[in-house]
């Protein structure tokens, strides 16, 4: 007990001394029970509070509105009325570059491309490589969609990365994907792993 008393005031004297605000007095003292586990000394800010630092850094354009991630959606934006952006990992090699594209393209109703189409496609920025770059027009049907979207445009990139497939993709209205080409391929090409 007396021991939490000790890391409890020192705790206090640490962050006091790091800012040189006014002077604040303590006039109440706390036990802390015994299951209340003792602060992890020498531990990264991510073990010792249980936050996980992003695996990427990137720059959005302050237009795009920052949506709720998911296991796969790792970084996720609402883009335009209609349109969304994110990035995917899939791990190992997600199921290959061509079927992956491939299922992209049977998304907005299209058909496949051969291995010769999909070494024709054009490369493009992304995590300081490059990436196979598509963009389809046609009707999406994709990701649970109940019924096709005509008129939708469909912008991606994708790679595989020492062991794990990245994906960026860009799926909306024709107009609205149109204008937001520009900051799709910025946003890509500003997309880094984090140094850890």
């Amino acid at each position: 007990m007396q021991a939490h008393r000790i890391l409890l005031a020192a705790s206090v004297l640490l962050c006091c001394a790091c800012d040189p605000g006014p002077t604040v007095e303590i006039t109440e003292v706390k036990d802390l029970g015994p299951s209340t586990p003792l602060p992890k000394t020498g531990a990264s800010p991510e073990s010792r509070f249980g936050i996980r630092q992003h695996p990427f850094h990137w720059t959005a354009p302050e237009s795009w509105i920052a949506q709720k991630t998911s296991q796969f959606r790792l970084i996720n934006y609402q883009v335009a009325e209609n349109t969304e952006c994110y990035l995917t990992v899939l791990p190992g090699d997600g199921g290959g570059i061509t079927p992956n594209i491939n299922r992209w393209r049977g998304q907005m109703g299209l058909g496949p491309l051969s291995e010769g189409g999909i070494s024709e496609l054009e490369l493009k920025p992304l995590l300081g490589s490059e990436a196979y770059a598509i963009s389809c027009d046609g009707s999406f049907g994709g990701m649970g969609a109940q019924k096709q979207r005509e008129g939708y445009r469909m912008l991606g990139l994708i790679q595989n990365f020492s062991g794990i497939m990245i994906s960026v993709k860009m799926v909306g209205p024709l107009e609205e994907v149109k204008a937001s080409t520009e900051d799709f391929f910025a946003f890509c090409e500003s997309i880094r792993f984090r140094q850890q």
